[in-house]
């Protein structure tokens, strides 16, 4: 997207997509229109020859198990929601920890699809790197049992009951 305002003067805001490398680029301040272009096919090829895009987690990845109580299903999966990636240095070396909190050790339901289950914080060694907070969601929703629900669940235990 080409633009001017009288603060950033001729502007562009692209996205580069290549083998290695995503990434949204800013040129502020060009001098002329084909300095804007000529200016942005060198960001292009620098950031190809010079950053590599990692996919850190792909939408749909499980990271999670839960117990769900009062429920019509027991159980659900937290799940990373969209693809994560991050893009760095070719030169650097960047070690990073990952840390998974719970948001609660015991699900009840209700519980609609995507609410939030936890997080994931991806920290990094080098001060530069801001941190990652990366939402663990339901995979699905859970409704809560309803009074026929559970006399449903007491019928049908009856044959086992009386054999």
């Amino acid at each position: 997207k080409t633009g001017y305002t009288s603060g950033a003067g001729k502007c562009i805001v692209f996205f580069i997509e290549t083998v290695n490398v995503n990434a949204v680029a800013v040129l502020l301040n060009c001098p002329t229109s084909n300095d804007r272009v000529s200016d942005s096919r060198k960001l292009i090829n620098y950031t190809g020859a010079n950053f590599k895009t990692y996919e850190l987690f792909t939408r749909g990845t499980r990271i999670d198990y839960f117990k769900v109580e009062k429920g019509r299903s027991n159980e659900l999966y937290g799940i990373i929601d969209n693809n994560v990636y991050i893009t760095l240095a070719k030169w650097e070396n960047s070690s990073f920890s990952v840390k998974y909190t719970r948001k609660s050790n015991f699900l009840t339901a209700p519980v609609a699809y995507l609410d939030v289950l936890g997080k994931i914080n991806i920290t990094f060694e080098n001060a530069s790197d801001l941190p990652i907070e990366i939402n663990v969601t339901s995979e699905g929703s859970v409704v809560r049992k309803t009074y026929t629900d559970h006399l449903s669940d007491m019928i049908n235990t009856l044959p086992y009951i009386f054999g």
